[in-house]
């Protein structure tokens, strides 16, 4: 579990105090969402996202993470019902109101490990989100490489301070 106790725990929440928007990649049990948010909370317009896109036991896993960010009333997107052409919409037209948002399913269309050579890119929730909300911080923790997202964070959101931990790039 992510907490201020831990070293990183503390590097993130000391980041988070400098940003104003900041993504999370991704949720697991929503210890650097939850630590963003907290540090967050605070300033006008803060902005926490955060991705699981998890599949197993989906409803307990995904009732248990929630639980774990409760104190936020975090809003929630299903990226699988949700095309990058509606996501760009939604964001034009309402934005994103609430503290945290999760949005549950995978941030670039899924891939092998194996297609990265020569890949031709595919539009993405993740670049979508990256040109809308610009964030400032992003925390970095994926169980699976994460190459083509990384490039997609590197050219659509620059943001100015990227925390990795447990990752594998």
């Amino acid at each position: 579990d992510l907490s201020k106790q831990s070293t990183f725990g503390r590097l993130v929440w000391c980041a988070a105090q400098r940003a104003t928007k900041a993504f999370d990649l991704f949720m697991g049990e929503g210890g650097a969402a939850r630590l963003l948010a907290s540090a967050m909370q605070s300033k006008a317009g803060a902005r926490v996202v955060t991705f699981e896109s998890f599949e197993g036991k989906l409803k307990q896993h995904m009732q248990r993470m929630l639980g774990n960010v409760a104190e936020f009333a975090p809003g929630i997107i299903q990226i699988a019902n949700t095309s990058v052409g509606q996501l760009e919409d939604k964001l034009a037209l309402e934005g994103l109101h609430q503290l945290l948002t999760v949005f549950h399913g995978s941030p670039y269309p899924r891939y092998r490990v194996a297609e990265l050579e020569d890949f031709e890119e595919q539009p993405s929730h993740l670049s979508v989100l990256c040109k809308s909300l610009r964030p400032d911080l992003i925390v970095i923790d994926a169980p699976t490489p994460i190459t083509r997202e990384w490039l997609v964070l590197e050219r659509d959101c620059r943001p100015s301070t990227v925390l990795i931990f447990n990752t594998n790039l």
